[in-house]
């Protein structure tokens, strides 16, 4: 079987994997989580969506090897924060374990929370976000810009309270692009990470955890500068190659 039918293949039942999973999920809904995956399909920004729903006008059989999958056998994540400044990395010295944090949220007798909901983000803000951002900045002149991406537990009218209680200026998330994970420096930090650990095991959370540190240290200040001063140029490669994605770090 040729590279071009086997990456067919593959697309097709990533789909209809995604969509048996999320019954509710259209196009536009599938298309968005792939291109914010780790490994983005290689097509111009809007392509995805036509190609998508191809697929689920076909309704192509889903291979029994995915239907019988299970589940327990994804290895399971931690998710953590961090943000990118004029400064450097904030926190410089890690980045946050949400999912710790999430871990010791009270969960009204139900067991460890381990989901994020609005007022919990706004909650993490006030805890945890302001404080990184505010000691970055203590020393300067500076008035820091913030921003985040357009989940919509984030732009809940609670969690934008709070952030506007936080802080003078703030890119909207209506003024941001949900797919430029290519062009903001801090998604290129996390991606750059994530290459730095693939294929690599670990004995325990506590491993991973320590690797992920060691690699967030090699951003300094002045590379996060540099990175920051290139976001004019990043966007022009996108214009140039008629809005294909910049796979490199």
């Amino acid at each position: 079987m040729s590279n071009i039918a086997q990456d067919k293949k593959q697309f097709r039942s990533i789909v209809l994997g995604l969509k048996k999973l999320n019954p509710s999920w259209q196009a536009p809904d599938i298309s968005t989580f792939l291109q914010e995956s780790e490994n983005p399909p290689l097509l111009k920004r809007h392509a995805p969506i036509k190609r998508v729903n191809r697929t689920l006008k076909r309704g192509e059989e889903i291979p029994s090897s995915l239907i019988n999958a299970p589940t327990e056998k994804f290895q399971k994540g931690i998710i953590f924060w961090g943000a990118i400044s004029s400064q450097g990395l904030i926190p410089a010295t890690a980045p946050i374990n949400l999912t710790e944090w999430l871990r010791q949220q009270p969960s009204n007798g139900k067991g460890p929370r381990m989901y994020l909901t609005g007022e919990l983000y706004g909650k993490f803000v006030a805890e945890k976000v302001a404080p990184a951002i505010q000691r970055a900045f203590e020393n300067t002149h500076l008035q820091p810009i913030f921003q985040d991406d357009q989940d919509s537990k984030q732009r809940t009218s609670f969690a934008m309270t709070t952030i506007e209680s936080f802080f003078d200026e703030r890119i909207s998330p209506e003024d941001d692009d949900a797919k430029f994970a290519d062009v903001w420096p801090i998604e290129r930090v996390w991606g750059a990470i994530k290459e730095k650990i693939r294929g690599k095991q670990f004995k325990n959370e506590a491993q991973r955890k320590k690797e992920i540190v060691k690699q967030w240290k090699n951003f300094t200040a002045i590379k996060c500068k540099e990175m920051i001063k290139k976001i004019p140029n990043r966007l022009r490669q996108i214009i140039d190659q008629d809005g294909e994605q910049i796979h490199d770090h």
